[in-house]
């Protein structure tokens, strides 16, 4: 059986290897580290297994869970491993929407074979979210029709799904056999001492530390995702600034969490726009910048979510758009979310910083 010490991947940290704190956040732009004890030990052992020996089979892997398990987070990882330790592999990557608008784009234009083509000739390849193809049975079709690749061992094929394979009773039959034909594991949210280590790590990485009963304090109300302890890691760098923070400061720091102030559209962009370093009149104009469509949509998801506005009223707040326009790119930033673990640190840091009205509060 693998033991915790043999687990080598980049970007992840184990917490019986990192009792002395040493393993660093990852760099500006990186991802943050995948932090757990021995519940996902299996999920780790069969991604090194596969890495390291690739013709040994299985040549599929399956990594299912919860939303905020970390699923989407370690199919990022495996990405970056491959990319930075096998460069002249390829390696093609997409969510489940993508390769269902990729494929309808190809069929529409009449390119369906150079798609194909596109896809086979990849040594990896990494789908998010399959779950979301049971509406599509011709990109169904199309993935089972890859697996007779991965099943010969000339692919690599990693996914991640909401539930077990055999449980998405949304899929064909066809499917669920083939994804339940190699490794399908769930990846688990983390154990109270992965969760100790994470808020201590995210902590560390805003300039804070905790006392021991402050931790304690902090954690009870962490039950869930990794994406709650990154947001209250957040949230107290915002209230706390740098500093020790005591059990009378968790206190405090949990009512403030608690009893949030609910936010005004306006505060919502000013938030907003200062996360992503723009003018608030950049949301509301015409610019179509990668960065900018970011922030828009982001700032759409916050206003629905946090003051309850109608598309409609959205979209005159940005700039007298119209409600399908508001309609379509709050589908895209709910997609995001569920994808992106850093999109999702984002806006709880936005939200925080939404709220809060005047000068910062100091707990410490």
């Amino acid at each position: 059986m693998t033991q915790l010490a043999e687990i080598v991947l980049p970007g992840v940290c184990l917490v019986d290897n990192d009792r002395e704190g040493k393993v660093a956040w990852m760099p500006q732009g990186g991802r943050s580290p995948f932090v757990t004890d021995e519940e996902n030990l299996p999920v780790l052992a069969a991604m090194q297994h596969m890495l390291e020996m690739p013709r040994a089979g299985p040549y599929s892997l399956v990594l299912y869970g919860p939303t905020g398990s970390g699923k989407t987070h370690l199919l990022r990882l495996l990405w970056d491993v491959l990319r930075a330790v096998f460069p002249r592999r390829t390696v093609l990557a997409s969510t489940a929407a993508d390769f269902v608008r990729g494929l309808t784009t190809a069929i529409d234009q009449g390119r369906t074979e150079a798609f194909r083509r596109a896809w086979r000739a990849a040594d990896w390849l990494l789908l998010d979210d399959i779950h979301h193809l049971q509406d599509y049975p011709a990109a169904e079709m199309e993935l089972v029709s890859i697996f007779r690749w991965v099943e010969r061992g000339m692919i690599r094929l990693a996914v991640t799904c909401a539930k077990a394979p055999q449980r998405l009773k949304g899929l064909s039959e066809a499917l669920r056999s083939r994804l339940s034909g190699g490794y399908a594991l769930p990846v688990q949210y983390p154990s109270p001492k992965a969760r100790q280590c994470l808020l201590r790590m995210a902590l560390a990485h805003h300039g804070l530390q905790a006392t021991p009963a402050a931790t304690e304090c902090l954690l009870e109300e962490c039950r869930g995702p990794a994406s709650q302890i990154l947001g209250l890691a957040a949230s107290a760098a915002f209230f706390a600034g740098q500093g020790t923070i005591d059990l009378s400061g968790a206190k405090r720091l949990v009512k403030q969490i608690e009893r949030p102030a609910p936010p005004t559209p306006g505060q919502i962009l000013r938030a907003t726009a200062q996360y992503f370093r723009l003018p608030v009149a950049e949301l509301k104009g015409p610019s179509r910048s990668r960065r900018t469509v970011q922030a828009r949509e982001t700032a759409i998801y916050l206003l629905a979510v946090l003051s309850n506005k109608s598309l409609r009223q959205i979209g005159k707040i940005l700039g007298n758009r119209d409600h399908t326009t508001i309609s379509y790119a709050l589908r895209k930033a709910e997609t995001a979310l569920e994808n992106d673990p850093s999109l999702r640190l984002a806006v709880g840091e936005i939200t925080e910083k939404s709220r809060m009205v005047g000068k910062r509060k100091c707990i410490s």
